[in-house]
């Protein structure tokens, strides 16, 4: 789908809205910090761009900006991405994408920015403080790699000194990015190592993970929403009897309020989908079309009809509530979201109350989005929570929880960061040829002692650039393949979420954001046909990752 909000893998974001998303991570360095040490060096500019040529330049944090802010006010956003650094790249059209056109209005406002200074860090991370408007300044932030200085993302303030507070604050984090950068790029060119493991370690997945909830309090499986294949693999999992025996409870990712509609659901002795797709109705602003998610709770009511009542399944909305129904303006619901508790912190505080209750003796999944499951801590983070951003739902529970409860499973993937973006494989490649060495079988083990867990963890730009993220066997306890990548079909979606009535509370949401329906999805009429029918164009008969890079000729060692 085109518009997605709450925390989905989104697409179509704006580069200013881009920037912000891309800095999420930088407040994990405190905010604004103390007063800049020796190692800062100021270079005063006062000069608008209109004084500087039209020059392609890379060599200082200045002619980067110069060469960066040309390219904008021309409208080529193809040429974005190779200026900028590699850990915002797959952020930025790709290099085939036509010139956008700029207004003459917004090119004179663009020369007319004013460069006030830059300020260099290590000589290694620099800031660009610029005035492009009467009310905002531009930070925008700058990164020596491989000799060449590229852009790294932007912040606004309302000063220079602001600007300069907040660079000082931020600017050992972006020093952090920059050195994980050549570690990420150290990409094996042998897969034979992780095939033979795959060969010596590799399970059915099926059984890994019912043996991994039996030792396991807490199994959480780490899923790309709206992903057929998951599901049907998650659907596989809970019908073995031996599932409902070990596990009966599941953790999803819905919004807690619908919970009623949840148990109302199970409870009834006819299946209602209807409860259901009122559920999915309130997870985001535009409904939650995710059939395979949809399938996975008919398929808990089914197994629960073959269960005495003391053995059934739990299924617990574990994510913030979102009655976003109630909402008559949008500023009631804007206010809403900046008082309501953070994500990942409201489902891990759901789930360990649950857990601490003792209402189920037996063992528990979780079943949420992968960028929520990661153990990594943010730099600075204690138990206490005292950092500044809250670390994933995974790590939170893997802290509070007695050591070993937590088992996290990570489903491959291509890198896929949360605007969509799809830079490229795992680890250049070698995940994928290791499978393909072994016949491309679905197969799942343990990262811990295995040649997987020792990598870097790139699977998500967000994270795979902090100084923080270490390795797949930091991140994951388990690995599950499914299949290959390049056979994977794309979203797979719930149509049947579109009734008559919902459209027109769709068309109500938008409404109350100045927006339409139309422009919301894409379509020309606000009809359940039309949304369906634009789904469907952009979806059916295409593959998930796009056109990934061909798989290299394994050395197999065979």
């Amino acid at each position: 789908m085109k518009r997605a909000r709450n925390g989905s893998i989104i697409s179509g974001t704006s580069v200013k809205v881009l920037m912000s998303v891309l800095l999420l991570a930088a407040s994990w360095a405190g905010g604004f910090g103390q007063a800049p040490s020796p190692e800062f060096k100021t270079i005063p500019v006062d000069k608008k761009l209109s004084a500087f040529p039209d020059t392609f330049d890379l060599t200082s944090p200045l002619s980067a900006w110069i060469s960066f802010s040309y390219l904008q006010l021309k409208g080529q956003e193809s040429r974005m991405g190779t200026v900028s650094s590699q850990r915002i790249r797959a952020y930025f059209p790709s290099p085939d994408k036509a010139d956008s056109p700029v207004s003459e209005k917004r090119r004179a406002a663009y020369l007319n920015t004013l460069v006030n200074e830059v300020i260099v860090y290590k000589d290694s991370v620099a800031c660009v403080v610029s005035h492009p408007s009467e009310d905002d300044y531009s930070l925008r932030y700058m990164s020596r790699e491989d000799g060449r200085w590229l852009n790294a993302g932007e912040d606004m303030g309302q000063s220079v000194d602001e600007c300069r507070k907040a660079f000082a604050g931020k600017a050992e984090l972006f020093y952090g990015f920059m050195k994980r950068i050549p570690v990420l790029a150290r990409v094996p060119d042998d897969a034979a190592p992780f095939a033979r493991y795959l060969k010596a370690q590799g399970r059915n997945p099926q059984a890994f993970m019912r043996d991994a909830l039996a030792r396991h309090p807490l199994v959480i499986y780490g899923e790309i929403h709206r992903r057929q294949w998951s599901w049907n693999f998650l659907r596989s999992v809970i019908s073995d009897r031996a599932f409902a025996a070990s596990a009966g409870t599941i953790y999803m990712e819905i919004s807690a309020h619908k919970q009623g509609d949840l148990d109302a659901f199970l409870a009834k002795e006819t299946m209602d989908p209807e409860l259901v797709l009122d559920a999915f109705r309130e997870v985001q602003t535009e409904g939650w079309p995710d059939k395979g998610m949809y399938e996975f709770l008919l398929e808990v009511w089914k197994i629960n009809r073959s269960l005495p009542a003391t053995q059934r399944i739990k299924v617990i909305a574990a994510d913030i509530p979102r009655p976003l129904g109630t909402f008559r303006t949008a500023e009631e619901q804007r206010s809403y979201f900046d008082r309501v508790m953070n994500r990942n912190q409201f489902m891990a505080e759901t789930i360990e109350k649950d857990i601490r209750s003792g209402r189920d003796a037996r063992h528990r999944l979780f079943i949420v989005g992968t960028g929520h499951v990661y153990k990594s801590l943010p730099p600075g983070f204690a138990s206490s929570a005292s950092a500044t951003q809250i670390p994933s739902a995974g790590a939170l529970l893997s802290t509070r929880l007695p050591r070993g409860d937590v088992y996290a499973v990570f489903s491959h993937q291509a890198i896929i960061s949360n605007n969509g973006a799809v830079p490229g494989r795992l680890r250049g490649g070698v995940f994928d040829e290791a499978f393909a060495l072994n016949g491309d079988r679905p197969a799942a083990f343990d990262i811990a002692g295995s040649p997987f867990g020792l990598e870097p963890f790139d699977a998500l730009p967000e994270v795979s650039y902090q100084p923080s993220a270490g390795t797949y066997a930091d991140n994951y306890d388990g690995y599950v393949f499914l299949g290959p990548l390049a056979d994977e079909p794309a979203d797979y979606l719930l149509y049947e979420l579109y009734s008559p009535d919902f459209v027109k509370e769709l068309s109500r949401r938008a409404a109350m954001e100045n927006s339409t329906l139309q422009k919301w999805f894409g379509v020309e009429a606000a009809t359940p046909e039309a949304i369906i029918a634009q789904a469907k164009k952009d979806h059916e008969g295409k593959k998930r990752w796009g056109s990934l890079p061909p798989l290299k000729t394994a050395k197999s060692g065979r």
